[in-house]
């Protein structure tokens, strides 16, 4: 008894040294999250053209009510005060520091002498932001679509560079911890032996399974961070093709070019109602841009089979029945949307145009590839390398919610490179392939045993911002 009474003091510091210390390391596990997403949702800010005076406050939220840590004191600097990226070394407001304080009250670690019951947990994050994001392989911007992104039945999806899921879905983060913002089902899924890799995940919400979404590169941390801010359309100032001198745009009309087995055939720009290639069909586009204003549902572009098509330097607009209108000037009503955002009080779209109307037909492309040659490159003005165009190849009509469907089989002799654009409408991909290009888009689904992979890092595919963490 007098042996253990000795020792007591020993035993309890010893034990408030596991129990303290451990509970200081899921604090520091918790300051370090709520940081990490504090610094993305700031520099988000700073990028929108936001007050810095909002983008501390935005900080402050995530810490104090996102990550229920409403005691911890919470420093923003921009440029930050230390590291790589501090005043000293670069001096650039690109880069922004959160540090996160939290005062810890122990147990029993302050029996052993000179130890205080008062304990500090700092956690700090650098984040920062790239003016021109080549560097993003595709962002997801519906906030509605849950899940915003999807990778299901045995297939997998790997980006070389980093994606962005605007989804309130809610699910988990890297580190376990739960986002709720209302929702049951996860801003983003890869189930059923499927998996997602990249060099950086931004989700607004949260995922089903974090061991799911791994780093490209195997030697690097979890890419994976979620509860950040929804990221703005990067190509919201976009203009419509034809509303605009000299860019391109061709009003010619073509009207219904089907294409199959022997035909032959030489397009050239212009507005179609439908075009339709089909087994064993040679079709060339010449370099332009092509629109698509149905005059019946289902129609738009449609590829099936093994034919061989040619279509280098082209852009398709995918459109509404009514962009060619009587008395109006090409592309009115598409202009009349502007930049399409949500409604903040509804959460749904705003109203058309007057001239709109309720019967509008929007085309559709549906590309299923089987075999044969094919090889589509984005638009390329010769002329201007600054064109508003340059490096897209399929920008739909950002009131269309239409899906755009590309699917090929993986030993398919198949190219298909450049932007592709569609606001609202969602992106379904199946088979195999690489896609040389970036996506921004409102959705992505990809099913089946597929396997794709993304490059977004073309010269002119640059359109979409990157944000990401740094330190």
């Amino acid at each position: 008894m007098v042996f253990c009474a000795l020792l007591m003091t020993t035993l309890l510091g010893l034990a408030g040294l596991v129990l303290d210390g451990g509970m200081m390391l899921s604090w520091r596990r918790r300051a370090q999250s709520a940081a990490d997403a504090a610094a993305l949702a700031a520099i988000i800010d700073v990028f929108q053209g936001r007050l810095r005076e909002d983008a501390v406050l935005t900080a402050i939220d995530y810490v104090h009510v996102r990550h229920q840590l409403p005691g911890a004191t919470v420093e923003v600097n921009c440029p930050p005060t230390m590291g790589d990226y501090s005043t000293d070394m670069v001096g650039d407001d690109l880069y922004l520091e959160v540090i996160v304080t939290l005062d810890i009250d122990t147990f029993l670690i302050q029996i052993l002498d000179g130890i205080d019951n008062k304990q500090k947990v700092v956690a700090r994050a650098v984040a920062g932001m790239e003016p021109r994001g080549s560097g993003v392989g595709a962002i997801a911007l519906d906030p509605r679509a849950i899940p915003g992104l999807a990778v299901d039945g045995g297939a997998s999806l790997s980006v070389d560079n980093a994606v962005i899921i605007n989804s309130r879905g809610s699910g988990y983060g890297a580190h376990g911890e739960y986002i709720d913002y209302g929702y049951k089902t996860y801003a983003a899924t890869a189930s059923n032996n499927s998996f997602f890799e990249a060099g950086y995940i931004q989700v607004h919400g949260g995922v089903d399974d974090p061991v799911n979404y791994r780093n490209i590169d195997p030697l690097k941390s979890s890419p994976l961070f979620t509860g950040a801010s929804i990221s703005p359309d990067p190509l919201a100032s976009l203009p419509i093709p034809g509303t605009i001198p000299g860019d391109g745009a061709d009003f010619t009309l073509w009207g219904v070019v089907s294409a199959g087995n022997g035909d032959v055939e030489i397009l050239q720009p212009g507005i179609y109602e439908n075009i339709t290639i089909n087994n064993g069909a040679d079709v060339t586009f010449l370099p332009g841009i092509y629109i698509l204003s149905p005059t019946l549902p289902n129609q738009g572009l449609a590829i099936n089979g093994d034919p061989t098509i040619v279509a280098e330097g082209v852009m398709f607009y995918v459109t509404g029945s009514n962009y060619m209108v009587d008395g109006y000037a090409p592309g009115f009503n598409d202009l009349w949307d502007g930049a399409l955002e949500l409604n903040p009080n509804t959460g749904s779209l705003p109203a058309t145009g007057p001239n709109e109307g309720s019967n509008v037909d929007f085309a559709t492309v549906k590309i299923n590839i089987g075999g044969g040659n094919v090889s589509f490159t984005p638009y390329d003005d010769p002329i201007n390398p600054n064109h508003p165009f340059n490096g897209i190849l399929f920008y739909q009509r950002r009131r269309s919610e239409s899906a755009i469907s590309l699917e090929s089989t993986p030993e398919d002799n198949t190219r298909i490179d450049g932007l592709i654009y569609a606001k609202w409408g969602s992106l379904n991909l199946a088979g195999g392939g690489r896609y040389d290009g970036q996506f921004v888009v409102g959705s992505i689904s990809i099913a089946g045993h597929s396997s794709i992979s993304i490059s977004g890092a073309g010269d002119k595919t640059g359109f979409a911002y990157k944000v990401f963490l740094i330190e």
